[in-house]
């Protein structure tokens, strides 16, 4: 009996050390892969003199320095910013909390990680049952976006009035060169590219291809195939005989590479965006694009969008 005591307690010291390896094996992995950008926010405020009243009341938290900082303005228009404060003085998710119940504050949060999501895979038109389905694929016939209908209408490019239809992707890049896109990218004219000047002055430096927000130039030529694929299911050149059919025909693809995959990063692209469609309509359509959407593929697992 008493070896069948020493073999049960040995059975459960072993069960505990494997537990305990297990948990280890999984923080360690978990550490591996952090969800956000440590001691990172990015807080949106009503006016830039807000955000000098939320850094000065932040800056101690319990009597405790927290030097919390701008790192820079993801959006200045929109009074988007990331900060960074020292997460090793502080308790983070109080800071946040304290900072989020600030009145001069509209949001604050975390700058979490981005995924990329998984892209379209289409060979050509005639698998492309989302556009026409005629139950190729075993699917249900009309289930689709009748496209056949809506392209009798029209196949993209203007608008009634004459302004170039702009759709941005904030994606991985794009292939510059792909026969079915190299007609539909998109090119900000008002830009002399290569001459490290802000020639059109909207406070970006040759951004004549599209704008790499990692970077802080045009570089948004090919770094995955994902960008390129959303790009063709949006707007690859239809009857030319190559490839797919994109949703338009006609339509000018604004590239922009966010190739750090953060929360911040995302924002600053989609402030590209937005910085050129003001421009646009304050130009009453002379600079700038017409931007009427923004795609991109981004996600978090668990996210509270």
């Amino acid at each position: 009996m008493a070896y069948a005591r020493t073999m049960m307690n040995l059975n459960s010291i072993s069960r505990l050390f494997i537990v305990a390896v297990l948990l280890l094996a999984s923080l360690i992995v978990n550490a591996q892969r952090p969800t956000r950008v440590v001691g990172d926010l990015i807080v949106h405020t009503s006016s830039k003199a807000s955000l000098d009243k939320v850094l000065e009341e932040a800056s101690f938290q319990r009597g405790t320095p927290t030097r919390i900082r701008i790192v820079r303005a993801l959006a200045p228009e929109s009074n988007i910013w990331l900060l960074h404060f020292d997460h090793s003085l502080v308790n983070e998710r109080e800071l946040l909390r304290i900072i989020q119940r600030m009145p001069d504050v509209i949001a604050a949060q975390f700058n979490h990680h981005m995924e990329a999501r998984n892209a379209p895979n289409d060979a050509n038109f005639s698998s492309q049952w989302q556009w026409n389905n005629t139950g190729q694929t075993g699917g249900t016939a009309g289930s689709d976006l009748d496209l056949i209908s809506a392209w009798e209408v029209t196949k993209g490019g203007l608008t009634s009035t004459g302004d170039t239809i702009v759709v941005a992707v904030v994606d991985d890049g794009i292939n510059l060169s792909h026969p079915d896109l190299a007609d539909n990218l998109w090119v900000n004219h008002a830009e002399i590219p290569g001459n490290l000047k802000d020639d059109d002055g909207n406070g970006y430096v040759d951004d004549f291809l599209g704008w790499n927000t990692t970077q802080g130039n045009d570089n948004v030529s090919v770094g995955g195939s994902h960008g390129t694929r959303v790009s063709g299911m949006i707007g690859a050149v239809g009857n030319n005989n190559e490839g797919v059919t994109g949703v338009n025909w006609h339509v000018k693809i604004m590239t922009i590479r966010p190739i750090s995959t953060e929360e911040a990063t995302v924002i600053e692209s989609y402030n590209y965006a937005l910085t050129q469609r003001k421009i646009y309509n304050a130009s009453n359509g002379q600079a700038g694009a017409f931007v009427v959407a923004v795609n991109s593929s981004w996600g978090i697992d668990y996210g509270q969008p």
